[in-house]
Protein backbone atom coordinates (compact mmCIF):
# COMPACT_ATOMS: atom_id res chain seq x y z
CA UNK A 1 0.00 0.00 0.00
CA UNK A 2 1.43 3.33 -0.79
CA UNK A 3 1.64 5.95 1.69
CA UNK A 4 -0.23 9.00 -0.62
CA UNK A 5 -3.18 10.32 1.36
CA UNK A 6 -2.10 9.42 4.76
CA UNK A 7 -1.38 11.79 7.67
CA UNK A 8 2.10 12.67 8.00
CA UNK A 9 3.09 10.30 11.17
CA UNK A 10 1.93 7.15 9.28
CA UNK A 11 3.42 8.62 6.55
CA UNK A 12 6.87 8.77 8.19
CA UNK A 13 6.34 5.68 10.08
CA UNK A 14 5.04 3.40 7.20
CA UNK A 15 8.65 4.77 5.37
CA UNK A 16 10.84 4.49 8.61
CA UNK A 17 9.26 0.85 8.84
CA UNK A 18 10.40 0.51 4.81
CA UNK A 19 13.54 1.66 5.22
CA UNK A 20 14.52 -0.21 8.26
CA UNK A 21 13.77 -3.42 6.76
CA UNK A 22 15.27 -3.01 3.59
CA UNK A 23 18.73 -2.46 5.83
CA UNK A 24 17.96 -5.99 7.67
CA UNK A 25 17.61 -3.88 11.08
CA UNK A 26 15.17 -4.79 14.05
CA UNK A 27 13.52 -1.68 15.99
CA UNK A 28 15.45 -3.22 18.62
CA UNK A 29 18.87 -2.90 16.33
CA UNK A 30 17.36 0.56 15.22
CA UNK A 31 17.55 1.61 18.32
CA UNK A 32 20.99 0.83 19.40
CA UNK A 33 22.41 2.73 16.98
CA UNK A 34 20.44 5.82 16.64
CA UNK A 35 20.81 5.73 20.52
CA UNK A 36 16.74 5.97 20.38
CA UNK A 37 14.43 4.05 22.35
CA UNK A 38 13.27 0.72 20.51
CA UNK A 39 9.69 1.53 22.04
CA UNK A 40 9.62 4.88 20.64
CA UNK A 41 10.97 3.38 17.25
CA UNK A 42 7.72 1.51 17.06
CA UNK A 43 5.54 4.53 18.63
CA UNK A 44 6.95 6.13 15.11
CA UNK A 45 6.43 3.47 12.78
CA UNK A 46 2.91 2.71 14.15
CA UNK A 47 2.06 7.20 13.53
CA UNK A 48 1.73 7.15 17.37
CA UNK A 49 5.25 9.65 18.33
CA UNK A 50 6.43 12.38 16.39
CA UNK A 51 10.03 12.65 16.04
CA UNK A 52 12.28 15.36 16.48
CA UNK A 53 14.43 16.66 13.73
CA UNK A 54 17.39 15.48 15.58
CA UNK A 55 15.64 12.31 16.16
CA UNK A 56 15.02 12.16 12.43
CA UNK A 57 18.72 13.12 11.69
CA UNK A 58 20.21 10.28 13.86
CA UNK A 59 17.82 7.66 12.09
CA UNK A 60 18.93 8.34 9.50
CA UNK A 61 22.52 8.26 10.47
CA UNK A 62 21.77 5.03 11.53
CA UNK A 63 20.43 3.46 8.38
CA UNK A 64 22.98 5.16 6.49
CA UNK A 65 20.64 7.56 4.64
CA UNK A 66 20.12 11.10 4.29
CA UNK A 67 17.04 12.71 6.15
CA UNK A 68 15.24 13.39 3.41
CA UNK A 69 15.44 10.49 2.44
CA UNK A 70 13.29 8.86 5.09
CA UNK A 71 10.79 12.00 4.06
CA UNK A 72 9.96 10.38 0.91
CA UNK A 73 6.53 8.91 1.35
CA UNK A 74 6.15 8.20 -2.35
CA UNK A 75 9.29 6.41 -2.73
CA UNK A 76 9.55 2.83 -2.79
CA UNK A 77 12.10 0.84 -1.70
CA UNK A 78 13.64 -2.06 -3.78
CA UNK A 79 11.64 -4.54 -2.22
CA UNK A 80 8.84 -3.02 -2.13
CA UNK A 81 9.16 -2.24 -6.03
CA UNK A 82 10.49 -6.16 -6.71
CA UNK A 83 7.19 -7.25 -4.86
CA UNK A 84 5.42 -5.41 -7.13
CA UNK A 85 7.20 -6.76 -10.37
CA UNK A 86 6.47 -10.31 -9.01
CA UNK A 87 2.83 -9.61 -8.07
CA UNK A 88 2.57 -8.25 -12.00
CA UNK A 89 4.69 -11.78 -13.34
CA UNK A 90 3.12 -14.35 -11.24
CA UNK A 91 -0.27 -13.59 -12.67
CA UNK A 92 0.95 -13.07 -16.59
CA UNK A 93 0.88 -14.73 -19.35
CA UNK A 94 3.29 -16.18 -21.20
CA UNK A 95 3.75 -13.79 -23.99
CA UNK A 96 3.31 -10.84 -21.49
CA UNK A 97 6.07 -12.10 -19.59
CA UNK A 98 8.25 -12.63 -22.50
CA UNK A 99 7.49 -8.74 -23.24
CA UNK A 100 8.14 -7.71 -19.80
CA UNK A 101 11.46 -9.50 -20.13
CA UNK A 102 12.05 -7.95 -23.45
CA UNK A 103 11.30 -4.47 -22.29
CA UNK A 104 13.52 -5.23 -19.65
CA UNK A 105 16.59 -5.68 -21.57
CA UNK A 106 15.70 -2.61 -23.56
CA UNK A 107 15.88 -0.64 -20.86
CA UNK A 108 19.07 -2.27 -18.89
CA UNK A 109 20.83 -2.02 -22.48
CA UNK A 110 20.04 2.04 -22.42
CA UNK A 111 21.44 2.50 -18.95
CA UNK A 112 24.55 0.99 -19.96
CA UNK A 113 25.34 3.47 -23.08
Amino acid sequence: MGTVGLLPPKAFGRRLRAVRKAAHLTQQELGERADVSFKFIGGIERGEENPTLMIICKLAAALDVEPRDLMDFTLETSKQLRGRAKKMLDGASENEIHRAVRMFEILFRAEES
